[in-house]
């Protein structure tokens, strides 16, 4: 489709995100709500860069981060294609919940199981072991994309940088926008493993599935740029619906 015939949103350099990521979303709500088919070719790299008032490197930063999903395939002398969606939504390990699906074109909100103030204990979870007695918050979540449940969440948040962390809202906040906005705390790094496991009753009544589905564990720890851990999950995913994809750039 020409460029000009795209409802392009240009980038905002005031806002807080990324230049990259405003870039990104909107070119995935472009080939989410079919702006851009399968089958069609995206735009060169300097057109992309006129449009959305950004270099050309930010456009390659996004290009690449959607093709690691699996959505658009690039090659020489043929330009970036538009591939088929997958029934399976992809979920990528680099963003939060609340910035994967909203980038997705899904509605997120969040239902509170429990939320409470405490200390990590002398036995934590081994990730946490170097931060036995310090402040915590306890936070579970049931978290849904649109009106569906998707996943379930097990968090502790160290809390000795962001005192009062549990007053806020949860329902509808993202955590990580909570704490780069109220706190300057911006996670810099994630650390992930993966396990497939059988839903037990109480995970297959929460997620609305039935016991023994197969459900995708992810347990993710988060670091600021120092390397502290300011955040430690475990989630279960449905995987009738959800998969991960994981991509790695080997250097040169």
């Amino acid at each position: 489709m020409p460029l000009k015939d795209l409802e392009i949103k240009p980038a905002d350099p005031t806002s807080p995100v990324p230049l990259y990521f405003q870039v990104e979303k909107d070119l995935r709500r472009l080939i989410y709500e079919q702006e851009l088919p399968p089958g069609s070719i995206i735009p060169p790299e300097h057109e992309l860069s006129r449009s959305y008032q950004v270099s050309r490197h930010t456009i390659r930063q996004a290009l690449s981060r959607i093709e690691a999903d699996d959505l658009i395939s690039r090659g020489a002398g043929r330009g970036t294609i538009v591939k088929p969606q997958q029934h399976l939504t992809l979920l990528s390990m680099a963003r939060s919940f609340t910035a994967e699906m909203e980038t997705r074109g899904y509605q997120t909100h969040s239902q509170i199981l429990d939320k409470a103030a405490g200390i990590v204990g002398d036995s934590p979870d081994p990730a946490l072991e170097d931060y036995a007695g310090s402040p915590c918050l306890n936070l579970t979540r049931l978290r849904f994309a649109d009106d569906e449940p998707v996943c379930l969440q097990y968090t502790t948040i160290i809390t000795t940088r962001c005192p009062n962390l549990i007053e806020h809202d949860f329902k509808s906040n993202s955590l990580y926008k909570v704490l780069s906005e109220n706190y300057q705390l911006y996670i810099a790094a994630f650390e992930y493993s993966l396990s497939a496991l059988p839903a037990d009753k109480m995970l297959a009544k929460q997620l609305d599935i039935e016991k023994d589905t197969p459900v995708l564990g992810v347990t993710t720890t988060a670091r600021l740029d120092n390397q502290q851990i300011m955040e430690h999950t475990e989630s279960y995913y449905r995987a009738d619906k959800y998969k991960y994809v994981i991509a790695h750039q080997l250097k040169k």
